[in-house]
């Protein structure tokens, strides 16, 4: 066996050590200080780190980049300790935080955790469906009006989609790998404008979705397919016959239709927030809040994009 020199680096970095040498195969530049140990979960090292990260590498150095990471609100000094599917990290911010493993979209259930790049998914979806049915409508009779797909077919569409072996994405951030199951659906997000990564440059395609993140994904993207200029785009790209039609959101009778009693008005989703507030768009509890901050699950998901895409209509008007 070899002998591991361990020095500090002008920047602190992790890095991956040949066990058999000793020598430096690769390294990962970090943005503060690692004092956590590290644990392994599966084929992810995980490390946390004083820039609020808790990082996930290949154990294997793959790739340079992390898979993914997490991103606390203080240091992470303490280790992180794996429990079955889940990783347990303490943070200075008080806060306690568990982690599921991502699972392959083949075997999601209705309990598991809805990444990012899944949210990227769905805003594809909602654009490029309601482009579809807007070239539909053209060949209708007035007063026809058609609807998006729901939950269950859309999660069938996009298995399909990840399993199917295509061209690999140009345009990705640099934390999204040309084969991760997300990277088609990151890249036409990014591309059309529709979504938008963080100021570093990242994604995090594997993070967890938040209800704030989820609402404010498609309100942006309902927001787009409801403009004029939208329809005017799609006939004349796809050099559709002239027609009037009309994309609408209707308001949902019976459901209530009022903000959330938890979210400020100062608070970054509030007008994301309002606008399905206003179609009553917007699971609240018994007390009348949103939770924004909980973690979307499948189930969760499948709910919220069903009542969409009973709001969502693209009406043939003449």
């Amino acid at each position: 066996m070899g002998t591991v020199n361990v020095h500090r680096d002008d920047l602190p970095t992790f890095n991956w050590i040949d066990r058999k040498t000793g020598e430096r195969q690769g390294k990962f530049v970090t943005e503060d200080a690692i004092y956590s140990s590290p644990t392994v979960w599966g084929e992810v090292v995980l490390v946390g780190c004083r820039d609020h990260h808790l990082y996930a590498f290949d154990r294997r150095m793959k790739q340079t980049q992390p898979v993914w990471s997490f991103k606390t609100r203080s240091y992470i000094h303490a280790s992180p300790v794996v429990v079955g599917d889940t990783v347990l990290v303490a943070s200075f911010d008080g806060n306690l935080y568990a982690l599921r493993q991502a699972k392959p979209i083949s075997v999601w259930a209705d309990s598991d955790i809805v990444p990012r790049w899944f949210m990227a998914a769905l805003a594809r979806q909602l654009h490029e469906e309601t482009a579809s049915l807007v070239i539909r409508a053209t060949t209708a009779n007035a007063g026809n009006q058609f609807s998006l797909t729901d939950f269950q077919q859309l999660l069938k569409q996009t298995k399909e989609r990840v399993q199917a072996a295509g061209a690999a994405p140009k345009v990705l951030p640099r934390d999204v790998p040309s084969d991760h199951p997300g990277a088609p659906f990151i890249e036409y997000v990014l591309t059309a404008g529709l979504l938008a990564g963080y100021p570093d440059g990242a994604f995090h395609p594997d993070d967890p979705t938040t209800r704030y993140q989820f609402v404010s994904g498609l309100s942006a993207v309902l927001a787009w397919v409801t403009r004029p200029n939208y329809i005017w785009r799609v006939l004349k790209d796809n050099g559709a016959p002239p027609a009037q039609v009309e994309v609408r959101a209707d308001p949902l009778a019976g459901r209530t239709r009022t903000m959330p009693a938890d979210v400020e008005e100062t608070h970054w989703a509030y007008p994301a927030l309002s606008r399905f507030a206003e179609l009553g768009l917007l699971h609240l509890d018994d007390e009348g809040n949103f939770r924004g901050a909980h973690i979307v699950t499948v189930a969760e998901a499948a709910r919220q994009w069903n009542l969409l895409a009973q709001s969502v209509k693209v009406v043939r008007v003449k």
